[in-house]
């Protein structure tokens, strides 16, 4: 999965994990407790978007509307994850603000998803959804000096994710927090299973391209950090929320 960020790219956030790209997560048999994302279509550095467009067949910039058939699709939703942030906390937007830039710069719903900086947005007509965050990204920077990396999928990717059930075998009472915790760029390459840290506050379950599922426990009375532990090891930023974030999430939105 190398080579994935196009010409999109900003010094602030990658676009490569996105919607140029289409998602399929399955299981691997081959590699018990991992996860494949099989990518369909993909765009590359070799191939403009509009190419990519024309090639699959599908009406740029705008979602397939269903009318041929006297039904409106509902339209693709984008779940953003912006890392280490509390809204209203210096550095981070309120709540109004948050759902404000995405709505001026083009969607035509924005929706700010509890506090720790998780939004959900659909673009508007004749817009993109990646200029939509673009816009959105640089107002954030303006209005409240946001500093933090944001991170990117589609609530349909989300929800392929959470149909795998990847903590299934797990009791959730022998643990603090089930975890995904979300790469920024694709040319950082996941880790290897089986990893725990030192302490075994955080052990690492499954992977994907784009994701690292954990787990974090208590030991003396302090819980692990799967963000702190990964960032460490992998050299990258990531933003990590609990897994029952990302399942409110879908059933929300999804």
């Amino acid at each position: 999965m190398n080579n994935l960020v196009t010409d999109c790219e900003t010094p602030d956030h990658h676009w490569g994990f996105l919607e140029l790209l289409e998602y399929r997560a399955v299981e691997n048999p081959l590699s018990p407790g991992a996860v494949d994302i099989h990518v369909d279509n993909l765009v590359t550095d070799r191939e403009s978007p509009d190419a990519y467009w024309d090639r699959v067949g599908l009406p740029k910039d705008e979602a397939v509307d269903g009318s041929c058939c006297g039904t409106m699709a509902p339209p693709m939703r984008y779940a953003v994850f912006l890392r280490n942030v509390n809204l209203g906390r210096p550095n981070a937007p309120t709540r109004e603000q948050f759902e404000a830039a995405f709505l001026r710069a083009g969607a035509r719903e924005a929706a700010s998803f509890l506090t720790n900086g998780t939004l959900v947005y659909a673009p508007g007509d004749g817009v993109t959804a990646q200029a939509v965050f673009e816009g959105a990204y640089r107002t954030l920077q303006l209005v409240c000096g946001l500093r933090e990396p944001a991170f990117v999928r589609t609530v349909d990717y989300l929800a392929a994710l959470v149909a795998l059930d990847p903590f299934a075998g797990i009791d959730r009472g022998s643990v603090y927090a089930f975890c995904v915790s979300f790469l920024l760029d694709p040319s950082v390459t996941p880790p290897t299973l089986p990893l725990a840290s030192a302490r075994r506050d955080v052990e690492l379950i499954r992977v994907t391209p784009g994701e690292v599922l954990s787990v974090s426990r208590q030991v003396m009375k302090a819980s692990g950090s799967p963000n702190a532990f990964l960032e460490k090891h992998l050299g990258s930023q990531l933003s990590t929320r609990e897994w029952n974030t990302i399942t409110r999430l879908v059933k929300r939105f999804g």
